[in-house]
């Protein structure tokens, strides 16, 4: 396995995490300590720095200039003939302070998003994210020395592999090399702190005072009524705002676009972002059969049970039993997580809402965050996180697909319902409402995905004409569920990945289609959906989601009749 093409794999069995414990590889086996069992399993690279509580992670600010002079300089050493095995080292160095501001970057944004309140970490998070294209830029033009060297076959060899360098002769046009595009990519990133903060502080005015709409929302007193005027009047102040914000990373997308070469936005961000084997067309496709075979059942789904109550700390404790249950890495995986408390479900009003996994990169450890609604959903949103951090924890960080990684997140979601320990009524209730979810996931992603692919062909849009498309594709949605409209017509603004990660939302579905797939082997067999999940992490790293399908014996979404088969398997499992 290799974790980039810059790195040559090697197998280390770690035990930095036993030195902060005291204690030898060799005691700990003899001993037959299941405690840290998940330190006997032999993980493919070493942290760059010890295991650690993410409490205990030193935040230190990064000096982009220092770095960006370091890769100068392994550049210039190249070019000067120095000896490779020098070379190699410089560059060896200047990459591990790479993964370490963006292991900075990380642990700003997860300080500042479990508290919106912190001042410092908002702007840690900033200069981060504004500093990496500058970063980029760096590392871009230090292969290009490389390559261009005398030595560069001699530091394949010894570093960076076999035709490494094959991508940057003299005909590579370097995407960071342009310094237009560089000042495209900082501009999109202050355009996206500007919708972040909007979406932070989102304050209206209401009966005479001004209350932040996330904390007035998550009354469990407030009426349908009420949550209706905080939402309109949300909207009133806001699409604007946002909207315009939206408009010019339109605007910007476009041109990074026309300037890198491309004829589309489009194609530029599969190129880019999302390693995928078929094109933006075949999605757009597939989105819209999906909608029209999908529609009618969801128009007879019925509404989702009600969940009860349930605290973080009941949600952690059935995660940790249905991993056991699970047992192997998936196992190992929770032990980790909970060792050094790579995670957080607390609860707050300063929390940013929402969740997500992420990855620290110089500690080799996954990171879970959740901002629990405190009900027994928290469960399906947990496991879901939690797939993301067993497959980061097993992968280290090598599956560079999101139609990949989202399948073993919501693999496991599925693979939990059968194993989950709490009452049969509950268990009836979670896996209702995790099917019409499945199903939901399938409808709204698709509809997203289709306002993107239409919103970026848009000539001159505006505020009016981007809302008025969003209204127009979920028209058939909204008339399933009027009493949503407001949401329908307006709620585009609150659809982060359309904002942040455009082209993304179709990850959702086609990895739903494969982890629905999983769920269904292993109703026809117990152990065989687990066993499949395995199959498909080995098949994971560096892969498409179309070629990890294929080796691992499931069936492409995009086969034919298969939105069709979805629907019979929703109309069983929904009467």
């Amino acid at each position: 396995m290799k974790k980039t093409t810059w790195i040559v794999g090697i197998v280390v069995l770690l035990v930095a995490a036993m030195m902060l414990q005291g204690c030898s590889l060799l005691s700990l086996l003899m001993a037959g300590d299941e405690e840290f069992a998940y330190l006997g399993y032999a993980r493919d690279y070493a942290p760059r720095l010890d295991y650690a509580s993410f409490v205990d992670m030193e935040y230190t600010h990064m000096d982009v200039a220092a770095l960006s002079a370091d890769f100068e300089e392994v550049g210039q050493m190249a070019l000067a003939e120095e000896s490779p095995e020098d070379v190699s080292a410089a560059f060896q160095a200047a990459f591990d302070d790479y993964l370490l501001f963006y292991t900075m970057l990380n642990i700003a944004y997860v300080r500042y998003t479990i508290d919106l309140n912190d001042s410092y970490y908002e702007a840690e998070s900033l200069y981060c994210e504004e500093q990496s294209d500058v970063l980029e830029q760096a590392l871009e033009n230090c292969y290009i020395d490389l390559a261009s060297s005398s030595i560069s076959g001699d530091l394949e060899d010894l570093y960076f592999g076999a035709g490494f360098f094959d991508g940057y002769d003299e005909s590579y046009e370097g995407t960071y090399s342009n310094d237009r595009v560089v000042e495209l990519f900082q501009r999109e990133s202050q355009l996206l702190s500007e919708y972040y903060a909007l979406q932070n502080e989102a304050s209206v005015t209401y009966n005479g005072e001004e209350v932040l709409l996330y904390e007035a929302a998550a009354d469990p007193n407030i009426s349908y009524e009420a949550y209706n005027e905080l939402l309109a009047l949300y909207y009133e102040k806001y699409t604007p705002l946002a909207g315009e914000v939206f408009v010019q990373l339109l605007q910007v997308r476009s041109e990074l676009a026309e300037e890198m070469g491309y004829d589309s936005y489009a194609q530029l961000a599969y190129d880019m972002y999302y390693d995928r084997r078929y094109t933006p067309d075949q999605a757009l496709a597939y989105a819209q059969e999906l909608q029209e075979v999908l529609l009618p059942i969801y128009g007879e789904s019925g509404e989702s049970p009600y969940l009860p109550s349930m605290s973080g700390e009941r949600v952690m404790e059935l995660l940790q039993e249905v991993s056991e249950t699970f047992g192997g890495e998936i196992a190992q995986a929770n032990r980790f997580m909970r060792e050094f408390s790579l995670y957080d479900i607390s609860s707050s009003s300063s929390k940013k809402p929402g969740s997500y996994t992420l990855y620290l990169e110089s500690y080799e450890s996954p990171f879970l965050y959740v901002s629990p609604e405190g009900t027994l959903s928290d469960l399906l949103v947990v496991t879901h996180e939690f797939g993301h951090f067993a497959e980061g924890y097993m992968t280290f960080n090598t599956v560079s697909s999101a139609d990949v990684a989202e399948v073993f997140s919501q693999s496991l979601e599925y693979l939990m319902l059968d194993v989950v320990d709490l009452p049969a009524s509950q268990i009836r209730q979670l896996s209702r409402a995790k099917m019409i979810e499945s199903l939901e996931t399938f409808i709204f992603q698709s509809c997203y995905y289709e306002f993107e692919a239409k919103v970026y062909e848009l000539e001159d849009p505006t505020v009016e004409s981007v809302t008025a498309l969003y209204s127009e594709v979920m028209a058939e949605v909204c008339a399933l569920d009027p009493d949503y409209e407001l949401f329908y017509t307006s709620g585009w603004i609150d659809i982060e990945h359309v904002f942040s990660m455009p082209y993304y939302v179709i990850s959702y579905c086609v990895s739903n289609d494969a982890a629905l797939q999983v769920y269904a082997l292993e109703h026809e067999s117990a152990g065989s959906g687990l066993e499949a999940y395995y199959t498909l992490l080995e098949h994971a790293p560096n892969n498409t989601l179309l070629d990890m399908l294929s080796d691992s014996g499931l069936d492409s979404p995009f086969k034919a009749g298969r939105a069709q088969e979805l629907a019979e398997f929703f109309a069983e499992v929904l009467p």
